[in-house]
């Protein structure tokens, strides 16, 4: 299926994620990324040309209830900015905990539970402009740029080219695997 994209007034009001698919085995190619598959929510942050922010879960449910910590971030991405990536509840020790996850996608937040952080893997749309038919690697090189330090929203780097690192027995439990993107492929799903 191709990509799913509502566009209101020239900024989408929902998107459907790309979709990883399985790989046969670990390899190494520099024409590719790697990148660490956090063990969480795969959802979009949207932040609409008025600052208002929202997350949509790849099955293009509204979120953001869920999760008030991200109801202003305080100028760290910009109005019009689409972002893809994971939202994750850790523990003590900074390891994703998808129990904590799950209680907080069962109802309403509530003051017992654990802060929420959202890693962003890629760029979609940029203070408006579509960045979803690029090559995916510029985009990616400017997520760091984008998102601006602070308390929530961060942007990972992608891993050395080599991926053999990713294999899923050298991440240990903390973690749920790899991803896999050729650099040159647009960020739109397959």
């Amino acid at each position: 299926p191709d990509q799913l994209s509502i566009e209101v007034g020239g900024f989408p009001t929902a998107v459907r994620p790309m979709q990883a698919e399985p790989a046969e085995a670990p390899f190494s190619n520099s024409e590719y990324l790697f990148e660490v598959k956090w063990d969480g929510l795969r959802c979009l942050l949207f932040v609409d040309r008025d600052g208002s922010v929202r997350l949509q879960d790849r099955g293009l449910r509204d979120v953001t209830f869920q999760f008030p910590e991200f109801g202003s971030l305080g100028g760290q991405v910009p109005p019009g900015t689409v972002l893809d990536g994971a939202l994750v509840v850790t523990d003590g020790e900074g390891r994703p905990e998808t129990g904590a996850l799950r209680r907080r996608l069962a109802g309403p937040a509530s003051s017992d539970q654990r802060t929420a952080a959202y890693l962003a893997f890629d760029l979609l749309y940029l203070e408006g402009k579509p960045m979803v038919r690029q090559p995916l690697y510029p985009p990616k090189k400017q997520l760091p740029q984008v998102v601006r330090p602070g308390r929530h929203p961060s942007a990972p780097r992608p891993t050395d080219p080599a991926g053999g690192a990713l294999h899923r027995p050298g991440l240990g439990p903390a973690l749920a695997g790899g991803v896999v993107t050729q650099q040159a492929a647009p960020a739109a799903p397959r």
